[in-house]
């Protein structure tokens, strides 16, 4: 496992409060004009909306941005594809959380010229016990058959941001999910991938010790308590799998995250193969003033205190090696 620290840049700052997070520290115009993001989206992707139905017959939304058309006429096949899955403490967004299409210049061209995106709603956790997992696993597994069989990509890459990096994550941890749904790899931003070690009965807001903010997710104890199968703790999976886990994976996490500690990635980055040239774990230090969770991989400015990009540009590097060539 080899881990990269991004190192955090200067830039000019204002001052912004927050209730319930304190004053914190983000970019001025100056520092956002540096790096070309405009008001609102710089490139409005063409998204419209569609409707797949998952296994239980439950008819829900998702987007597919077209970037590129077929690209092997003779088998029909179209571009590799990203499948981005929303976090929200699996209660909450949606599929056009702009955490996956508001993307800078820099990385917006390599999109467009690169790859198709997708992503799909799925159905929310209601506590106690409304759609507890694996329901959204298996939401999203239905969507990649639906996206499989209606747009053939030549291979997929989940994108899971938060609570949809824990789900991205219980699925690319399928044995020999290469054969099985054309996954080929896997990145995980700002994820729970570990549950042996939560006290899930914590009362404590958060501790680095557990992993995980009890207050942001309140939910938690409901969930893990009521899976309807083992399949909730990738981790766990891997382990009752003898250890073999082969899918190329990038770990993104804030070293300072306060809702979903460090410790979780390096839990699951113990078990991801090495990788020639690239950086299994992604370790950002500290830039993010949402209590240090990471929410957009390919914005320079959401969130940030400054304009450090070095892990966004990790990830175009993770996903030209092992999804476009």
């Amino acid at each position: 496992m080899k881990i990269s620290n991004t190192q955090t840049l200067a830039c000019a700052a204002i001052t912004v409060c927050f209730i319930s997070a304190g004053c914190v520290q983000a970019p001025t115009s100056q520092c956002r004009n540096s790096v070309g993001l405009l008001s609102g989206y710089l490139n409005p992707p063409r998204v419209v909306s569609k409707q797949y139905t998952n296994s239980s017959g439950d008819v829900l939304s998702y987007y597919f941005e077209e970037n590129i058309e077929i690209i092997d006429p003779q088998n029909q096949q179209s571009a590799p594809l990203v499948v981005f899955v929303h976090g929200g403490a699996w209660q909450n967004n949606g599929y056009r959380s702009k955490g996956f299409y508001e993307r800078d210049e820099k990385f917006d061209k390599f999109f467009k010229e690169n790859v198709n995106t997708a992503s799909a709603n799925y159905r929310l956790y209601q506590p106690p016990f409304v759609n507890p997992h694996p329901t959204q696993r298996n939401d999203i597994i239905d969507f990649i058959l639906h996206i499989q069989s209606t747009y053939n990509p030549s291979k997929m890459c989940l994108v899971g941001l938060s609570s949809g990096s824990h789900t991205a994550a219980t699925i690319a941890v399928i044995p020999n999910v290469e054969e099985a749904l054309n996954i080929h790899c896997l990145i995980g931003v700002s994820g729970v991938y570990d549950f042996s070690p939560l006290d899930l009965r914590e009362t404590d807001p958060v501790a680095a010790s557990t992993g995980i903010s009890i207050t942001a997710f309140g939910a938690i104890t409901d969930f893990y308590d009521n899976a309807l199968d083992s399949t909730v703790d990738p981790v766990a999976t891997i382990v009752a799998n003898g250890g073999n886990y082969d899918l190329p994976t990038l770990i993104i996490h804030d070293t300072k995250d306060t809702l979903i500690t460090y410790p979780q990635a390096l839990a699951f980055a113990e078990y991801v193969p090495d990788l020639p040239g690239i950086d299994e774990l992604v370790a950002v230090t500290g830039e993010f003033f949402f209590f240090g969770h990471v929410t957009n991989i390919f914005n320079y400015t959401a969130g940030r205190i400054d304009c450090n990009s070095v892990y966004a540009e990790k990830a175009t590097d993770f996903l030209e090696e092992y999804l476009v060539n």
